[in-house]
């Protein structure tokens, strides 16, 4: 099986990685730097998700890997821009979207255009527990995330009714121990000038997100490369809500108003 899977040098891409290649199938996965310790049987690409320009020539390069036959695409990289609504800027945001929105739906559409609708392919998409549930300080991601899915959503539906043999999948992860909060920290620091009305939040925010301590839901990051392949094996369209909290998350957003959300919300960590 031929696959494909978006930032593998680290965490969930690096694990998924891993273990699809070390079962046979044939991995090219995508970096935005070449990493100086390599996966044996993976073939790397560079592709940098914040370019369009990149991301198409990644594309080509990761299609003529495979002849243009790709059974798999794994949409796994992305980033967490934290920081209050009121501080982000339009770049700010545009730079959150075009990661986590605009080159998955770049990909897709380049996937869909050279796979077709008669041949079986799946498509599979990293998403959050911040997909479908708010968080303070969260508002980029939170709003990149669910602007995935409600896409994903109305994806699935036009393939269903048309016919197309290609699925959707989507993973909705909490907690995964990677180096996503380091991320997290530099782009904060790098895109958000804080103001002085979330100073204290922002204080202990900064703790938290370089912190190497983990909650006791968060998961390692080979829990969900294990999710990925029963995705890849699955026969219908699947949503998969990893970790205790992302299924209460799921099951709260179902049953309470508004008001008790955000009041939940609320008392989230910063």
């Amino acid at each position: 099986m031929n696959v494909m899977i978006t930032g593998i040098s680290s965490g969930i891409g690096y694990e998924t990685a891993k273990l699809l290649a070390g079962m046979g199938h044939n991995v090219v996965g995508t970096v935005r730097r070449f990493p100086i310790r390599r996966l044996p049987g993976v073939k790397y690409v560079l592709m940098d998700m914040d370019d369009s320009q990149s991301v198409s020539d990644g594309w080509n390069t990761c299609g003529a890997f495979f002849a243009h036959q790709l059974d798999v695409l794994f949409l796994n990289a992305g980033f967490g821009l934290p920081g209050a609504v009121e501080d982000l800027t339009g770049e700010a945001l545009r730079h959150q979207f075009q990661c986590n929105f605009f080159s998955q739906q770049q990909l897709i559409r380049s996937y869909l255009a050279m796979n077709g609708h008669d041949r079986v392919g799946r498509i599979i998409v990293n998403s959050s527990v911040l997909g479908f549930f708010p968080a303070p300080y969260r508002g980029a991601y939170c709003a990149s995330k669910f602007a995935l899915e409600g896409m994903l959503g109305a994806l699935r539906a036009e393939l269903q009714k048309t016919n197309s043999k290609v699925l959707v999948h989507s993973l909705q992860p909490g907690p995964i121990k990677t180096r996503f909060r380091q991320r997290s920290l530099k782009e904060f620091e790098d895109h958000i000038q804080p103001s002085t009305r979330y100073a204290s939040d922002y204080e202990k925010m900064r703790g938290r997100l370089a912190s190497r301590h983990w909650d006791r839901t968060a998961l390692e990051a080979k829990q969900a490369a294990l999710k990925v392949e029963k995705m890849i094996a699955a026969t219908n369209n699947t949503v998969y809500r990893m970790n205790i909290g992302t299924q209460i998350a799921w099951f709260l957003r179902r049953i309470l108003s508004t008001t008790l959300i955000t009041r939940i919300a609320a008392k989230g960590n910063p």
